[in-house]
């Protein structure tokens, strides 16, 4: 199922201001390394859209020219969230 961002009520960044990250902690990263990467993101202007339960991560809403704010965290893994398809 899939929702629109606008009738959660969350905020909406212009589209092509924007990009959607999926942030992953590597296998070995503490768990304390999670919440700090959620505050990089939020202070980096992010909108976290989701948290995972089943794996260390969640989706972020980036202004564009933010991304690179993980860079140089050696514990997060960050790749574009798209839409996956099945035949």
């Amino acid at each position: 199922m899939m929702y629109n961002v606008g009738s959660l009520g969350l905020p909406k960044l212009p589209q092509a201001d924007r990009s959607c990250d999926q942030v992953t902690l590597k296998e070995n990263a503490p768990h304390s390394e999670l919440e700090k990467a959620k505050d990089t993101a939020k202070e980096q202007g992010g909108i976290i859209r989701h948290e995972y339960t089943l794996i260390k991560g969640f989706t972020v809403e980036f202004p564009a020219d933010k991304v690179h704010a993980f860079q140089s965290n050696e514990h997060v893994h960050v790749e574009a969230d798209e839409q996956v398809k099945t035949q």
